[in-house]
């Protein structure tokens, strides 16, 4: 691998982008869909700028990006079903472990990257499907919400908001 090589998905597919003229051969693993390079890279403390070069973001353009939210979803959902399985003694990693979520998702809607009101609803969607009853999980989520809506109360409509609590 080259150091001077940008590594850079499409939005859409999460594809390495090849250029006409890219002399780079990629392995069928990576010719295929980079969620999980994605996933690791958001993952990561200090990623964001790193997450909106690979996905080609920018701060002027503020677009929204379906995969993003995807991997936030999942993400968070991850999280919570952690939090359910850790005992009390490794309560520092989960705390790590959501304020870093919280920093992210705080950072990825306040730029419009991904949107507020369908992140709650993939969560609510991926939650319902989900055969687990949420103690722990639930009350770091009820947190992670608090955080992110907080600050944009003033900014949101109630009635934008309405459909995704109902």
């Amino acid at each position: 691998m080259s150091t001077g090589v940008i590594w850079k998905v499409d939005q859409n597919s999460l594809q390495f982008v090849r250029k006409p003229n890219n002399v780079l051969r990629f392995s069928k693993e990576e010719s295929q869909c980079q969620v999980g390079l994605l996933a690791h890279a958001i993952n990561q403390p200090s990623s964001r700028e790193l997450v909106c070069t690979i996905l080609s973001l920018s701060r002027q353009n503020r677009q929204r990006c379906i995969q993003l939210e995807d991997i936030l979803i999942q993400l968070i959902f991850d999280a919570a079903k952690r939090s359910e399985e850790e005992s009390s003694a490794s309560l520092p990693r989960i705390t790590f472990t959501w304020n870093h979520l919280c920093s992210q998702l705080v950072f990825f809607a306040l730029f419009q990257f991904a949107s507020l009101s369908n992140l709650i609803s993939g969560l609510t969607e991926k939650l319902s499907e989900s055969q687990i009853n949420f103690v722990k999980g639930r009350d770091w989520l009820v947190w992670l919400l608090l955080q992110i809506i907080s600050p944009s109360l003033q900014k949101i409509d109630v009635i934008s908001v309405n459909p995704t609590i109902a």
